[in-house]
This record gives C-alpha cells, structure tokens and sequence, in this order.
C-alpha cells in the first residue's frame, strides 16, 4: 500500500473510532464473525494440501484472511443497497458519520 493509499486508511479508521455509533452498543447485540460472513455470504476460499498419509487432498487448518472492503460491501449488497465500503470511506473522511451515511443509503434505496 502506498503512502498516500495508507495516510487516507489511518485517517478513516481514526474517524471511525471517534464515531458515535461505533462507540457505543446500545443494542447489546453482539455478531460473531462467522454470523457476519455467512450474513455477507462472503467467499472463503478453501486451500487444501495433500496428506501423504492420508494418501488425499485435506483442508488446511490456517487462518484466512479476509478483505474487510468487500466485506463491507457485500453486507451493503445484502441489505440492497447500492453503496460500497468506498462509498462509506469517502462519506467519513468528508466529516460524514456513519448514521448519516447509513440514513442516506436507506433513503436513496426507497427511490429507486
């Protein structure tokens, strides 16, 4: 990631940090992250090596590692809205708040 790319990430997550809406969870409901993945029906990629004992091909045991961007997008996707994870980096990052953000892309949904 070049510098520029990392100086507009650090500023993101900062601002997200600081959002009101992320602070607090005033649900009390709390996802695992395997709810959110199949919520998202995000892609896990399987890897598979082969166990000369087994004499086959077995799943490997490692963590994966997951693209937060497409993630994010895939639950907007979900939830049929039209926006992105970039939508919503550009939206922060203009002094917008995710509640604004979410309330916009709920609004632009019942007019389409």
């Amino acid at each position: 990631m070049d510098s520029d790319k990392q100086e507009q990430f650090n500023r993101f997550m900062s601002r997200l940090a600081e959002d009101p809406v992320l602070r607090s969870n005033t649900t009390g409901s709390r996802y695992t992250l395997e709810e959110i993945l199949q919520e998202a029906r995000y892609p896990l990629k399987q890897e598979f090596r082969y166990d000369y004992g087994q004499q086959k091909h077995v799943p490997v045991e490692a963590s994966h590692v997951i693209d937060v961007a497409l993630l994010l997008t895939l639950l907007f996707q979900e939830k049929g809205l039209n926006c992105t994870s970039e939508d919503l980096m550009n939206h922060v990052l203009n002094g917008g708040s995710v509640e604004q953000f979410m309330q916009q892309a709920y609004g632009s949904k019942d007019l389409q």
